[in-house]
Formats: C-alpha cells, structure tokens, sequence
C-alpha cells in the first residue's frame, strides 16, 4: 500500500481554533444586528406617538365649533336700539342673564356661544367630532374637548392628556373633567406651550386676547414643546394647526351690506331708464 498523508493534530486544532472565531463573530454580528432593530423599533414607536398625538390633536382643532362663524353675538345695549317692543327687549335681556361660564354670549338667532377656556397648562373648547357608537343612539355631534399637561405620577417629566365630554354637552351647568378617565397622548415632556395666532400683530403670541369680541376667538394654534426619549436624547418639535372654517369679517360683511344698500337706488334708476322705450 501507499503511504497515505492526513492532517497533524496541530493542523486541525488550528482549523477549529479559525472555525470558532468565525462562529463567535457571526453570533456578535448577529446580536448586534438584533440590538440595532430593537433600537430603531423603539425609536420609530416613540415618534410614531409623536405623530399620532398630533394628528389628534389637529383633528380637534379642525373640527372647532364657534357660532361666531355665521353669527355675532347678541348685545343688548346695541340691539336695544333697534327694538321698539318693550317684550321682545325684556326677552332678550333675560336670554342675557341666562349666561354660564361655559356659553357666556347667545348669537343673534338665539343659541349659545360657546367659550374657549385656556390657561397655562390647559386649553377646552367645544367640537363637532363627536361619533355616534351605537346605532338610533341619541348621540349629539358636539363634545367638549380638553388637552391638559399634567405631571407623571412615575417619573419626573409631564404629560399631555386628552379629554373628551360629549353627555349633554350644551348643559348649562358648569362641569369639570375630573371624574373623566383622560388619554394619555404623549409623555416624557420637559416642556410644553400654547402660542396663539394674533391678527394684529401678525404672528403667534401666548397671550389668548381675541382683537375682536364678535369673531371666532381661535385663528390659529401653535404649540412647543421638548421631549425626551428612552436614550434621554432631548428633541424640540413645534407644530401649528388652523380650524377648517374661514375666517368671518364682520366688519367686512357690514361694509358690503352698506355698499349694496347704496347702491340699490343706482340699480332703480338705471333698470328704469333703460327699460323705456326707443329713442
């Protein structure tokens, strides 16, 4: 027989030695890839969250509900002027005084206004996104709508939450949001700020003055805020949302009302002297 050649010992200690630093390799390459994917798994969720609370968001105050839109609200002390019948004005003075905090105004067709509430940490107002859930249920579109920033109870930061009230929601008695379970929309927030739109000034300001009373009292909402991620990475976002109503000048509609009532006369004239017969 031939002599037949094979690997030494050493050879082959060699070969798994490679073989096992290869394996090892490949596992950390491995587990690195699966640490990158959960990463970028968290990272992807926690600004999914972003986005999804402001679509909300934009969709509440889309959905803003102001009779100021079609109708100013009664004045007394203007309206009276106009009013010889001495019922109708004791009427509307006690329409007046029928007032709550939450409809402080009733419009000019009688139905009541309601308020915008804001301050610091909070901003309520009334929409028309209310969903009816059961079938034939007696469900109004109107609901209040309330976003809150709160402290987390299990961390240092803040939180926004939404809240909604839609039983009975022109109720003139005054209710609170207390006894409602709120959403949580976003958490981890070092800061948070409402910024509304000024007509005057022409930009935002975090004063909530509206220039004309007999206007909507919401033009245009710009909120700021920082948060902080699951890798304390700190990120600012800032986002300005608009209602879907145009804006209503009343100022304006008066002006072409006077125009058109001055030129009625113009109008008579002229349909009457081309409506003669030929020269």
């Amino acid at each position: 027989m031939k002599n037949q050649s094979g690997f030494s010992l050493v050879e082959v200690l060699i070969s798994l030695v490679l073989m096992s630093m290869m394996v090892v390799s490949v596992i950390q390459m491995t587990n690195s890839a699966g640490e990158v994917k959960e990463k970028v798994l968290i990272e992807d969720e926690e600004k999914l969250s972003i986005e999804i609370a402001m679509a909300r968001m934009n969709k509440d105050l889309n959905l803003f509900f102001t009779n100021k839109y079609f109708s100013t609200p009664i004045n007394p002390s203007r309206t009276s002027q106009n009013i010889t019948d001495e019922d109708a004005l004791n009427w509307i003075q006690q329409k007046n005084q029928q007032t709550s905090e939450r409809f402080p105004e009733f419009s000019q067709n009688y139905q009541p206004i309601p308020t915008l509430q804001f301050d610091e940490d909070s901003i309520e107002f009334m929409t028309i996104g209310n969903i009816r859930r059961y079938q034939n249920q007696k469900t109004s579109r109107f609901n209040w709508v309330r976003y809150s920033i709160e402290n987390d109870q299990d961390s240092e930061f803040k939180q926004l939450k939404r809240y909604v009230y839609s039983i009975n929601p022109f109720n003139q008695n005054n209710f609170d949001f207390e006894g409602i379970k709120g959403q949580v929309l976003l958490s981890n927030l070092t800061e948070f700020e409402f910024f509304f739109w000024n007509k005057d000034k022409e930009k935002f300001i975090d004063d909530f003055t509206p220039t004309n009373p007999d206007q909507s009292p919401l033009q245009g909402l710009r909120i700021q805020f920082k948060w902080r991620d699951s890798l304390k990475r700190e990120f600012e976002y800032s986002r300005v949302f608009r209602t879907l109503w145009p804006i209503y000048e009343i100022e304006m509609e008066e002006e072409i009302s006077q125009l058109q009532n001055a030129l009625q006369p113009l109008n008579g004239s002229n349909n009457s002297s081309n409506g003669g017969g030929t020269p």
